[in-house]
């Protein structure tokens, strides 16, 4: 990204970043067109990522290109029992600068907005006695420690609520095969792209082990008070056949749930939590909760980071500032009195 180094060399040009793939390396290169004038700037730079790098400076601007760090870039809600939302609600909390990220500048889902009931719900993943509600510890642990995530990155990936649901594995707490009331989807690294979109495999770890996947009676600390329970911990898996489609998940289910037909994990252990939703200490519970699952219709969206591709373009404009800031004439020092820190003074 670009930073400025020195404000009284820019000059108002325009600048592309252009990514390349030189025919003798398999590392990732970049060059600096100048698009005002023509010229050919910077060629054959690296992308790199380490803070002490000197990066180059060209008319004032230093360009600092590095990889995107393996994470998350948006948790969204795209539709709810009303249909699709444009724009996409907030689907996690950013409270306390836990470290998630905002969406359109919102920290938390709008409850006029995300369900029609009122109620707000978000990813996060399963308590654990290290669990702290920071982002942080959500992509360690979602990611196995890093293991995962060339599975997961460039890919999207959705949890839709749906009137079939579908079915998903206990494999973990009792080996059941169970009902869930919604569909996991690999939705590949362009959203808009349907077409290499396929159907995956849930895993329930089933945090009450009552055979059921329901909201549990365990408070999330990612938001104060008791009152925020969260579902069974869903873990996503590829099937066997990742061809476009479900039939790899059908074959699953129609071979009588083999596990030969289950393929390596995606992500692990995320969760639902129902903000403010009812307490978890209610004699009642779960009668007393607002929502007991997110409702039918609901999409969540995990929007993960994209690395640069050969091809990729970035144009970059040194804007230079014209507007004159007037310089104060006089100054003048004034003695606080009292002294906040030493009344008698």
């Amino acid at each position: 990204f670009p930073i400025v180094a020195d404000p009284t060399l820019l000059d108002s040009h325009y600048y592309q970043i252009s990514y390349f793939m030189p025919p003798d390396s398999s590392e990732l290169r970049w060059r600096l067109r100048d698009l005002t004038n023509g010229m050919l700037r910077l060629d054959d730079q690296p992308v790199v990522n380490d803070p002490f790098y000197p990066h180059p400076v060209v008319d004032g601007i230093m360009f600092k290109v590095t990889n995107a760090e393996p994470g998350f870039r948006s948790f969204q809600v795209v539709a709810n029992a009303a249909g699709p939302l444009d724009p996409p609600e907030q689907g996690c909390y950013v409270f306390n600068r836990n470290g998630f990220p905002l969406l359109n500048g919102s920290d938390r889902p709008n409850p006029e907005r995300q369900q029609t009931n009122g109620s707000t719900w978000a990813i996060h993943t399963a308590m654990t006695e290290g669990n702290n509600g920071r982002y942080a510890y959500f992509i360690s642990r979602v990611s196995r420690q890093g293991v995962n995530w060339p599975r997961m990155i460039p890919n999207d990936f959705e949890i839709r609520f749906t009137a079939a649901g579908g079915k998903a594995w206990m494999k973990y707490t009792g080996n059941a095969i169970v009902d869930v009331p919604f569909e996991l989807w690999h939705m590949g690294e362009h959203i808009d792209d349907r077409s290499d979109d396929y159907r995956l495999i849930p895993l329930v770890y089933d945090e009450d082990e009552n055979g059921f996947f329901n909201l549990t009676a365990i408070d999330h600390v990612v938001s104060g008070s008791d009152n925020d329970p969260y579902t069974d911990g869903i873990d996503f898996y590829n099937p066997a056949d990742t061809a476009p489609g479900s039939a790899g998940y059908d074959a699953w289910v129609n071979s009588g749930f083999d596990e030969a037909l289950v393929a390596a994990e995606i992500m692990a252990r995320i969760v639902l939590v129902n903000r403010n939703g009812g307490s978890v200490s209610d004699s009642t519970f779960p009668a007393n909760v607002n929502a007991l699952l997110p409702e039918q219709g609901t999409i969540f969206r995990i929007v993960t980071n994209k690395p640069n591709f050969p091809g990729d373009t970035l144009l970059v404009l040194g804007y230079v500032e014209n507007r004159e800031v007037p310089l104060p004439e006089t100054f003048a020092l004034y003695q606080n009195y009292p002294n906040p820190f030493n009344p008698e003074t």
